[in-house]
């Protein structure tokens, strides 16, 4: 259900960031860009042998 959910989410974050948000000129669109492309981060994303604590902290 996790991996389903998150798929989506990458999915959505993904249009969201490929729209002109003028992350060029504001730097609070300039944050949550490097905040998107850190939950799009796949590589640290917790597995299956994440604690419970670092899974949960994740996002």
């Amino acid at each position: 259900m996790i991996d389903a959910t998150t798929r989506d989410l990458v999915e959505h974050l993904r249009a969201l960031m490929s729209e002109d948000l003028g992350v060029d000129e504001d730097p609070a669109v300039q944050t949550l860009f490097r905040e998107g492309y850190r939950v799009l981060d796949l590589t640290r994303r917790p597995s299956a042998r994440s604690t419970h604590f670092s899974s949960s902290v994740h996002a």
